[in-house]
């Protein structure tokens, strides 16, 4: 089987500009893109966006809808429109991957949207839709959840599941473990380390707590299409050396590790 496509998600390089950010994830040697659709009108046009591929020779792995808080009013502020619109943009770029996060729990219409139209959805073909884990938030020494579905358990409902490595931790989930229980459902991986203080740290490859290259050897189910660097760079992000640098050795440690039978 042919191993994944490696990538780099645009998420974290928000604050460049996106031409910038393409040259980035190109000059570090990426072999493809994921794109986080946010307030920049560039990240949801799919002639701007075709333009930038073609420029870079970079395909788009997968596309992320707008739901996080910063982005609540993009594509509007109802999550099926958001779906629906991240979905066209997909199809008019042929971008095989959505990646969707679950719903809050005051989301009632979005989460009965998701048990018992999505599969409707899949059956009618275009890109395949796939739920992404979220994580508790620690409250002192309480976790509460204000995702439905965001653990490794409620993905099982889900044909098709993005694993966030980061996420994971702060849910306190084995990585490889996790994997190993969904790898026939997680067609895509958003891969970073973790701090291991309790929170979303998103860190780079080696400088916090997790097993990736553990993580990253596991990963030997043919199910899985495309690998995403989603590693949040810090300071660094707008000093273009060590920022290329940074993803460049990350995208080295993972090809030397991916199981050779892909």
């Amino acid at each position: 089987m042919p191993r994944p496509l490696l990538s780099i998600s645009t998420g974290p390089l928000w604050r460049l500009e996106l031409e910038r950010a393409f040259e980035v994830v190109s000059e570090a040697g990426a072999e493809g893109v994921e794109v986080m659709v946010t307030q920049s009108v560039e990240t949801q046009s799919p002639n701007e966006l075709e333009r930038l591929a073609q420029k870079f020779n970079l395909p788009i792995v997968a596309v992320h809808a707008p739901q996080l808080l910063l982005t609540r009013n993009v594509f509007t502020t109802n999550q099926l429109e958001k779906v629906r619109r991240t979905a066209a943009l997909c199809t008019a770029l042929d971008v095989k991957t959505v990646v969707l996060h679950p719903p809050y729990v005051w989301q009632p219409r979005y989460a009965l949207w998701l048990l018992h139209e999505l599969e409707d959805v899949l059956a009618g073909g275009g890109p395949i839709i796939t739920m992404e884990n979220m994580y508790p938030i620690h409250l002192g020494r309480r976790r509460m959840r204000f995702h439905r579905f965001g653990g490794v358990e409620g993905l099982e409902r889900f044909r098709y599941v993005t694993l966030d490595t980061s996420h994971l931790a702060v849910s306190e989930d084995d990585i490889v473990d996790a994997y190993r229980q969904l790898a026939d459902r997680v067609v895509h991986v958003h891969l970073s380390d973790n701090r291991g203080k309790g929170r979303d740290s998103h860190a780079p490859l080696g400088q916090g707590v997790l097993p990736v290259s553990d993580f990253v050897r596991s990963l030997d189910n043919p199910a899985l299409v495309s690998v995403a660097l989603e590693i949040e760079p810090g300071p660094s992000v707008r000093d273009p050396e060590p920022l290329v640098r940074l993803f460049g050795e990350s995208l080295d440690a993972v090809r030397r590790d991916l199981p050779v039978s892909l």
